[in-house]
C-alpha cells in the first residue's frame, strides 16, 4: 500500500493522513503490539497472516510514518502492580494538555496520559507498587499548576 501524499505538514494532517493508510492488517497489529510488544514476529506474523518479512516490513513502516510511536516497559509481572489507578483532571480556566502533560508525564509510576473531551481534561493511569504511591501520585498531580481537580478512581480488577 502507497503512502498517500499530502500537500500539509501541520500534526492534524498527519494524523488524518496515518489513520486513513492504515488497513485491517495494520490495525490488528497494532492491537497485538499494545497486548504484547515483545511478541515475536512469527507469532505475530501468523495472527496477522502474512510472512515474517511482510510483517517486519510492516512493522518498520508503521514506525517510519508515525503510525508507532515507540514501545513502552510495563514493569515487573502482574503479580508486582499492588494498586492500579486512574486520575481524572480538570484544568483551570485556559490551560491546555499541551502545558499540563509533559510535567504529568515526568512523575513515577504514571503509565499513560489521554487528553479528554467533556467535563475532564485529562485522564492519568497510574502502575504503582502501593496504595501509598497510588496516593503519592495523586498529590503531585495535584500540585501541577493549572490543575483544578483530581478524582481517583481505583482499578478493582483488569479484564484486558
Amino acid at each position: 500500500m502507497m503512502p498517500q501524499v499530502s500537500a500539509s505538514n501541520t500534526p492534524d494532517a498527519q494524523e488524518n493522513r496515518r489513520s486513513e493508510d492504515l488497513d485491517e492488517k495494520d490495525l490488528k497489529l497494532i492491537s497485538l503490539l499494545r497486548r504484547n510488544a515483545r511478541a515475536p514476529i512469527v507469532a505475530l506474523a501468523r495472527h496477522i497472516g502474512l510472512s515474517r518479512s511482510a510483517t517486519q516490513d510492516r512493522m518498520a513502516r508503521l514506525e517510519g510514518s508515525g503510525a508507532i510511536a515507540g514501545y513502552r516497559v510495563v514493569e515487573g509481572t502482574p503479580g508486582t502492580i499492588v494498586q492500579a489507578a486512574h486520575l481524572l483532571a480538570r484544568f483551570e480556566s485556559g490551560k491546555t494538555c499541551d502545558q499540563i502533560a509533559p510535567r504529568v508525564k515526568a512523575i513515577p509510576f504514571v503509565t499513560r496520559i489521554d487528553s479528554l473531551a467533556g467535563e475532564i481534561d485529562l485522564l492519568v493511569s497510574v502502575d504503582a507498587d502501593s496504595i501509598d504511591s497510588v496516593e503519592d501520585v495523586r498529590r503531585q498531580v495535584a500540585s501541577v499548576p493549572g490543575i483544578a481537580t483530581v478524582t481517583t478512581a481505583l482499578v478493582l480488577r483488569r479484564h484486558l
